[in-house]
């Protein structure tokens, strides 16, 4: 009896031995077929994303001009010079012109005052600066009229703070005489004297002293 029950168990131990053999043998040939047909098995590990949108680039900042700086250019008419208006017109001109040609300013030409008043108008302004200037001579008023009067004439000029009205800088520029140092040969003058001509160039002159001060570059062809 007890023999009976050993190969009972015997038999089963082979069936189940059996069994797992074919199972293994199935899946071997199942991965084989698989590996020779060139498929390749899902790896479900891998998560496929889309790219992400490329990011839009800036669009450049749109060119502008920069503002140009006010200047007010303004004179006085001492009682020394008193009749020499026609003088002060040309140094006036000549300073307008040569800072225009910097094209840095906004210039403007204002009426006649004195020195309290360029100061007075320099403090109503927000921004820029106030240039005043005056012709003045060393020689004194009694009996200075003569011929030589004109040719001692030189400018004066100041330039004026925005908001405060304080003195940024001054100066004098005297007439250069012909065939001086840094003067050059004179042409003829057309429509005007040698008087007007040299007022026009010492004009120019303290123009570009205004340019120094103002940390601007100075003019070509000066």
């Amino acid at each position: 009896m007890a023999e009976h029950r050993i190969s009972s168990r015997a038999a089963s131990g082979v069936r189940l031995v059996l069994a797992s053999l074919g199972v293994f043998w199935i899946l071997t040939i199942s991965v084989s077929a698989v590996g020779q047909s060139g498929r390749r098995l899902p790896d479900w590990s891998e998560k496929k994303t889309s790219p992400p949108p490329a990011a839009s680039e800036p669009a450049p900042p749109p060119t502008t001009r920069p503002e140009k700086t006010p200047l007010v250019v303004t004179s006085h008419l001492a009682d020394i010079v008193s009749g020499s208006t026609i003088l002060t017109n040309e140094v006036s001109d000549a300073i307008i012109q040569r800072l225009n040609e910097a094209k840095v300013f906004s210039v403007t030409r204002e009426q006649e005052m004195n020195r309290k008043e360029a100061s007075d108008r320099a403090k109503g302004m927000a921004d820029g600066y106030v240039v005043w200037f005056q012709l003045e001579t060393g020689i004194d008023q009694v009996g200075g009229m003569g011929a030589g009067y004109d040719s001692q004439l030189y400018v004066s000029y100041i330039i004026y703070r925005p908001a405060t009205g304080k003195v940024l800088s001054q100066g004098h520029v005297y007439q250069r005489a012909y065939g001086s140092p840094g003067g050059g040969p004179l042409p003829s003058p057309t429509g005007g004297t040698q008087i007007e001509y040299r007022l026009r160039r010492a004009g120019r002159e303290a123009a570009e002293r205004v340019l120094q001060a103002l940390g601007k570059p100075p003019v070509p062809g000066h």
